[in-house]
């Protein structure tokens, strides 16, 4: 008989030991690393495991037998005073997947995890900025270039300079990479500022959807999970201390978990794009009367004032 308190055997396991511990820190690690790139798929896989586990193990605890050691020949349930308990427990896994499968936002997680959802388009409302014509004068012509909007700037370092690429979607279907390269255009109803970045000092005025109550927020305090920018369909992240205003409309609350998001930024140039939500997309800051928090797809409006 071997013992297994003898160094000898002791290190005679440790390399099926190491291989046991790379086996598993590789497989956390990948897990992490789906989790990372692909939300739904992950949380979809963690969901089947756990509860493919617990089923499992309930029917192995309900119907495992043993020889009976008082009739011979005869087969007894090997935790048969357990067995009330685990079979509760089958019908109780059984009745929270019926639950989930029944609600529809869980089927559209499952559904985008494993099919995949198409990526709504980001548009741009085109037409450049003026430019200024030049005057006839004795003096060498002078050539006259556009300054580039805040809006073109934001773009042009949050995006490739490459052209489109086709990326496979978990379907299979090429989805075209999106690089804005059209230039946005001033609105009418907007009074560009000076400025380049909100001050410190600004307060943000968040519209609630479904009160249509206004909050007022502390600008340094305004956070979108947990950073201070909003990262768009197209890839784009945008600070905070660059817009004027942004306006949600189309909230996907059963489908897409989506909305149409149009940013204006100080100079008063826009950009339309598309926004994902998850359930951690909150909105944050803090009010005069305490925190506040919104998910993104409840928020109608922001305004940045100064």
């Amino acid at each position: 008989m071997s013992n297994n308190s003898n160094p000898l055997e002791w290190m005679r396991r440790l390399p099926t030991w190491i291989l046991g511990a790379i086996a598993f820190v590789t497989a956390v690690v990948s897990f992490v690393n789906l989790l990372l790139g692909n939300f739904p798929l992950g949380i979809t896989i963690l969901g089947i495991l756990i509860f493919a586990s617990l089923l499992f193990t309930f029917i192995y605890l309900s119907f495992s037998t043993t020889q009976s050691v008082v009739l011979p020949g005869r087969r007894i349930y090997r935790f048969g005073q357990y067995r009330s308990w685990t079979i509760a427990g089958i019908v109780l896994v059984v009745l929270i997947l019926a639950i989930l499968l029944a609600l529809k936002p869980v089927r559209v997680i499952i559904v985008t995890a494993f099919v995949g959802t198409p990526t709504p388009t980001p548009t741009l409302t085109l037409t450049p900025p003026p430019v200024p014509r030049s005057t006839p004068s004795p003096t060498p012509p002078v050539t006259h270039t556009s300054t580039p909007t805040l809006a073109e700037k934001v773009i042009a370092t949050s995006t490739p300079t490459s052209t489109p690429t086709a990326t496979p979607t978990s379907t299979g279907t090429p989805t075209a990479t999106f690089t804005p390269t059209s230039t946005p255009t001033p609105t009418i109803d907007c009074i560009p500022s000076d400025l380049s970045e909100l001050p410190p000092q600004s307060i943000a005025i968040i519209e609630s959807l479904e009160s249509g109550e206004k909050s007022q927020v502390a600008f340094s305090t305004l956070r979108y999970e947990h950073g201070s920018r909003l990262t768009l369909a197209s890839g784009i992240a945008i600070d905070f201390k660059k817009m004027k205003s942004f306006e949600l409309s189309n909230p996907g609350f059963t489908t897409d978990f989506a909305a149409d998001i149009v940013i204006t930024f100080l100079d008063c140039t826009t950009y339309s794009d598309r926004i994902q939500s998850w359930s951690h997309s909150l909105l944050t800051g803090e009010t005069e009367l305490g925190p506040l928090s919104l998910h993104i797809l409840k928020v109608k409006r922001v305004d940045f004032q100064w």
